[in-house]
């Protein structure tokens, strides 16, 4: 089962297939903000609910994966990414879906790729998988669990690590979908044209909030005010225009982007737009370069892969985490 917010759904634009019109929380029963989204063994689809407070429970909208079973299912927030995941019977594969991906359903979960099990590794029986938030990203890298149901040698979970975000598009940069083409799609933030110079006015400086220092392949957290929470802003960097992502914004009225590891250092001008392009504020920041080091050299564990998922650029190190770490040795 994945949980997702009910205001990341609207910003979306998700498609309530009860109604035919765009997913709308208030003419529901009191739910607790979100929509469940529940994937079965059995079965090759996946389905989002409301689940009422008061017991009712109401399917919203459904999905076809290319698999004849779902073991899994996992939402990135940072990425606006469901990933799918199939166990031994599927080879390990695991499909991302986000809406908006295909043309022809723009308010639809549609798979923007589809994946192999990691090269090198054996066909385990994984069906668990875990994403670690944005914030905990370092160095371009954040870590991912799988669970082995199997507990094969004597391991019930493996570690790694994924990039931090994929294209904005949606998907792992490079992917491709089930038919070999592009991942499409758009990303559910309104204007991604980057506001202009002279928009950035002395009287809009100061309007958001964030560390004066950034370092690249990190985040940042943004505050931006309450009033904007659970409205689609587009975060940039500037003189030349970087576009970090186009994030909702939080019930606290902050959002977390990733930095790409590749940002010039020096000064720079972070910048926050609403969905309509208009400026919201910014402020001087100075980008300093990565830090050495990572996600997996912090755990102290050697990793015993090196892999690549096959079809994207995204790149996962497997671990062989001993069993007083994370595994159970069965007797």
């Amino acid at each position: 089962m994945a949980w997702i917010a009910d205001s990341e759904l609207t910003a979306a634009g998700l498609i309530d297939e009860t109604t035919g019109a765009v997913y709308d929380p208030a003419s529901y029963p009191a739910h607790l903000g979100g929509v469940v989204f529940v994937g079965v063994e059995a079965s090759n689809t996946v389905a989002g609910y409301v689940l009422g407070e008061a017991g009712e429970m109401i399917r919203i909208t459904e999905s076809e994966t290319a698999f004849p079973g779902v073991m899994e299912l996992e939402y990135d927030p940072a990425t606006a990414l469901l990933w799918v995941v199939c166990d031994e019977v599927c080879d390990g594969r695991s499909q991302v879906f986000k809406i908006g991906a295909s043309e022809s359903a723009p308010g639809a979960f549609a798979p923007v790729a589809t994946y192999e099990r990691p090269a090198g590794t054996s066909n385990f029986a994984n069906e668990g998988f875990a994403i670690a938030p944005i914030d905990q990203c370092t160095d371009g890298s954040r870590v991912v669990i799988w669970a082995n149901d199997d507990q094969t040698d004597g391991h019930a979970f493996r570690v790694g690590s994924i990039d931090c975000v994929g294209d904005e598009t949606g998907g792992e940069t490079g992917g491709s979908t089930p038919d070999g083409s592009t991942p499409g799609g758009s990303t559910p933030g309104g204007s991604t044209t980057p506001p202009s110079v002279t928009s950035l006015t002395d009287s809009l400086r100061g309007g958001i909030s964030a560390p004066g220092e950034l370092r690249a392949g990190s985040t940042v957290t943004i505050t931006v005010g309450a009033a904007y929470a659970g409205q689609t802003v587009n975060v940039w960097l500037f003189s030349t225009p970087v576009h970090l992502g186009s994030p909702v914004v939080s019930a606290t009225g902050t959002v977390t982007v990733a930095l790409p590891t590749d940002l010039p250092t020096g000064a720079h001008r972070l910048v926050v737009a609403a969905a309509d392009g208009s400026v919201i504020g910014w402020q001087n920041v100075k980008v300093v370069g990565r830090s050495t080091g990572g996600v997996l050299a912090s755990t102290g564990v050697d990793p015993a892969f090196h892999l690549m998922l096959a079809g994207g650029s995204a790149v996962l190190l497997l671990l062989a985490v001993t069993a007083t770490a994370l595994g159970r040795r069965t007797a």
